[in-house]
């Protein structure tokens, strides 16, 4: 069986990756954010496995196709039997990018500048 994991990074789909490499066969050629599929690759591995008697080997792949200045191929996964796109809410996207952006920020050291930008946060909850 062929698997591919469609989304955006920070949206779930490295937990379910490995969820569900947990279950499937030690065998499993695993792709971690490739930027596209590799046929002749496949078709090595299968080659293989069929002269040493064993089945072909199942995949599993995790691509984050909509990178902004390197996207990934996801038209060379269109023959995975199985394709799931995990979609996360917009909102929930520009929440975690302002609270993760303080981390990267040029005042995440300077605990006066963190505690206001903080405080702002809890007037605009409020």
């Amino acid at each position: 069986m062929r698997i591919v994991i469609f989304g955006l990074a920070r949206s779930g789909t490295t937990a379910l990756f490995y969820k569900i490499k947990n279950s499937l066969p030690p065998q499993t050629l695993c792709l971690f954010e490739p930027r596209s599929f590799d046929r002749q690759n496949l078709r090595k591995r299968k080659l293989r496995a069929f002269l040493t008697g064993q089945r072909q080997p199942d995949v599993l792949a995790k691509v984050l196709p909509f990178r902004p200045h390197d996207p990934g191929d996801a038209e060379s996964f269109s023959d995975f039997e199985k394709q799931i796109l995990i979609v996360r809410d917009p909102r929930d996207r520009l929440i975690s990018r302002l609270l993760y952006g303080v981390y990267h920020s040029t005042f995440y050291h300077l605990n006066h500048a963190v505690s206001a930008f903080v405080q702002e946060l809890k007037n605009k909850e409020a």
